[in-house]
């Protein structure tokens, strides 16, 4: 018995995950960069590994000068230049040539390039160093999103959301640092967690307190029959540290359909309406 009920919900769980998937996204930064090497003893390999990561290097100080402040950058060149960007290529999700030749000079290799950084991983390496990027206000986002019948109370942490990762991707939009379930999971207090989705005060405040939070938001995600279509409801609330209520939303969206796959379809419909609204509202309240 116990068996069959595990099986039932690991099954759902994958479809869960499955089924969002596709839209799950890392926040990224793309930046030009350009990269000008001595070819030496007409080694061309050697000469562009060098220019590209010599490119990269560039493209990355591009993203870096837009987070930091321009006296930090100059205070800490040196620092950040040896401890981030000398290790560029770590970050780097994917690289376009935009350019690549021999100088007419026939000894320099050139080559310029968009280079594409995953962005979590450029803010953790510059919050090592406790520059700005470390002081930035924190959003902190636990959405009860049920896209599938079948997942309890107890157990929606386990599963994905695509609507929470959508708006912790809003605040880092809005300049924020955003946390989601897997930050709240980590402090150890499921429970706690769960009453916080449903909105209660004391344990909003308690998520606030543990992660150092100046918002929190929470809310529900559900997709339910409606006609011959499917209708997505997302209900949102912002809480300050206190647990007031600063802001509160309720977003509805459809879709035509009745399968599963029109549930999830719905429910990312009212994602990306929250998230462009979140997003507005977090940076209008910096």
């Amino acid at each position: 018995m116990i068996r069959t009920i595990m099986t039932g919900f690991v099954a759902i769980t994958l479809l869960v995950t499955l089924g969002y998937a596709d839209t799950k996204t890392l926040e990224t930064f793309t930046s030009a960069g350009e990269g000008d090497v001595e070819i030496v003893h007409s080694d061309y390999i050697d000469a562009r590994i060098n220019a590209k990561n010599m490119a990269t290097q560039k493209a990355l100080w591009k993203v870096i000068e837009q987070l930091l402040p321009p006296q930090e950058v100059a205070d800490r060149f040196d620092q950040i230049q040896s401890a981030v960007v000398a290790k560029s290529v770590d970050f780097a999700q994917k690289y376009k040539f935009t350019d690549e030749m021999i100088l007419p000079d026939n000894v320099t290799y050139h080559v310029a390039m968009e280079v594409t950084f995953f962005a979590d991983q450029v803010r953790a390496a510059l919050e090592g160093l406790s520059t700005a990027v470390s002081q930035r206000k924190r959003v902190v986002v636990v959405i009860d999103e049920r896209a599938m019948d079948g997942v309890s109370d107890a157990n929606f942490l386990m599963t994905g959301s695509m609507t929470e990762d959508r708006l912790r991707q809003a605040a880092g939009d809005a300049g924020y640092k955003g946390m989601a379930r897997a930050e709240v999971r980590a402090l150890g207090n499921d429970p706690q967690a769960a009453k916080a989705a449903e909105g209660d005060a004391d344990a909003v405040r308690w998520v606030a307190a543990q992660l150092k939070a100046d918002y929190v938001i929470t809310g529900t995600a559900r997709a339910a029959a409606s006609g011959t279509g499917m209708m997505g409801t997302t209900k949102l609330n912002i809480y300050a540290p206190d647990g007031s209520v600063v802001w509160a939303k309720d977003i509805t969206e459809s879709a035509p359909g009745n399968g599963g796959p029109d549930r999830f379809r719905v429910i990312r419909l009212c994602a990306d309406k929250a998230a462009v609204m979140v997003s507005e509202l977090l940076a209008s309240r910096k």
